[in-house]
């Protein structure tokens, strides 16, 4: 059995299967246009709000529905209450999760996903299927 090359060439732009703001060109030498630019930037900023460990994971923990910080913690096994109290303040300052506040004095409170991280949950769900084919 023998496989054939790709029938493109290197500099011929790589056009993913799925539709992105962005169509990035194997020629890196090729000035970007401002659209492009915005697309790349776009990406960076959601890989560096979701690149710290443990982000991503609790957007995907929290679109199984509201939880509070304990059982977060279970859910997230090597996370410390350190690093989940910064990635939680960082979610909610993207405006991914809100804290529902408690109504009792002795619970600290739930997070849930607002809009943003509700619409997150999709991709999340996409690079979890890649993850598990390709890792």
């Amino acid at each position: 059995m023998s496989i054939s090359p790709p029938d493109r060439t290197v500099d011929q732009p790589v056009h993913l299967p799925v539709d992105l703001p962005v169509d990035l060109p194997v020629d890196r030498r090729s000035p970007a246009s401002p659209r492009r630019r915005e697309g790349v930037l776009a990406l960076s900023r959601a890989f560096d709000l979701l690149g710290p460990p443990g982000a991503g994971l609790i957007v995907a923990v929290l679109g199984q529905g509201p939880s509070d910080s304990a059982q977060l913690r279970n859910r997230l096994r090597g996370i410390s209450d350190v690093e989940l109290a910064i990635r939680l303040h960082d979610l909610i300052a993207a405006g991914l999760v809100k804290r529902i506040p408690a109504t009792d004095a002795s619970h600290g409170g739930r997070y849930t996903l607002d809009e943003a991280g509700k619409a997150l949950v999709i991709p999340l769900a996409g690079l979890l299927v890649w993850a598990e084919d390709h890792l």
